[in-house]
């Protein structure tokens, strides 16, 4: 987790892209999500400053989820998951794609919206404004 810390200290960009069982992200990834706690408890409450969004860099979060459900509140709980995660790791939660009824390998890609809006995040998240 050490060098999982570090890269999450250096990176301007930060993208978490899951997909959803059983509405949330599968034990893996919330395994990652849970040890950034050691980061919260830096930030908080031993109140150490100088990482990222502190020093003054513009450091943005990205959250891509994937589902099979039609479930209306598929992403409800990942979603705030990730407002902590990304709270816990200093970086501004810039947004995120959602999409629900997606059960196949390259389903994706015959979305109607799925390709552009992607594509058109990834052109935000790189910008500098």
């Amino acid at each position: 987790m050490q060098g999982i810390y570090e890269a999450l200290e250096k990176s301007e960009r930060v993208v978490l892209a899951a997909p959803i069982y059983f509405y949330n992200v599968p034990a893996q990834a919330k395994a990652v999500i849970d040890r950034t706690q050691a980061l919260w408890t830096r930030k908080y409450i031993r109140e150490e400053t100088g990482r990222g969004a502190a020093e003054g860099r513009d450091r943005r979060g990205f959250f891509i989820g994937v589902g099979a459900t039609k479930g209306k509140r598929l992403f409800d709980g990942t979603l705030q998951t990730m407002r902590y995660f990304f709270d816990a790791i200093d970086v501004e939660y810039a947004g995120n794609l959602l999409y629900g009824e997606v059960d196949e390998k390259g389903a994706i890609r015959s979305h109607p919206t799925a390709m552009k809006e992607c594509f058109e995040t990834g052109s935000k998240a790189i910008s500098s404004t």
